[in-house]
């Protein structure tokens, strides 16, 4: 994706620093980041070795601090499928051994 190779942003800080004589303070910051990132991007990959492409949505998590950019990409959709593949491989494998050696005695649990 081209538009992460081109990251672009204007970050605006506020800072306020207050310590007065009776022990008071005050210490906000505050930063608001506008950047040329979308918030999330679909992508159409196979998510196991060997198995059929998924479109999954990605989002796109920033860590800008000064000139320091980090980003990490985060999606819930894969993670759910994932989770379904892995139960339907599962689940599959009691009915292939019994295809296969039908005196075996299977416990399910």
């Amino acid at each position: 994706m081209a538009i992460l190779k081109n990251f672009k942003a204007k970050v605006n800080q506020d800072i306020k620093r207050n310590k007065e004589e009776n022990g008071s303070r005050v210490d906000n910051y505050s930063q608001v980041v506008d950047s040329n990132l979308p918030k999330s991007f679909k992508l159409f990959i196979p998510l196991f070795k060997g198995f059929a492409c998924e479109e999954i949505e990605v989002e796109i998590y920033a860590d800008v601090d000064g000139r320091n950019v980090s980003l990490s990409l985060v999606s819930a959709g894969a993670n759910e499928a994932i989770e379904e593949y892995k139960n339907r491989v599962i689940d599959e494998q009691p009915d292939a051994i019994r295809d296969i050696a039908p005196d075996i005695v299977i416990i399910e649990v």
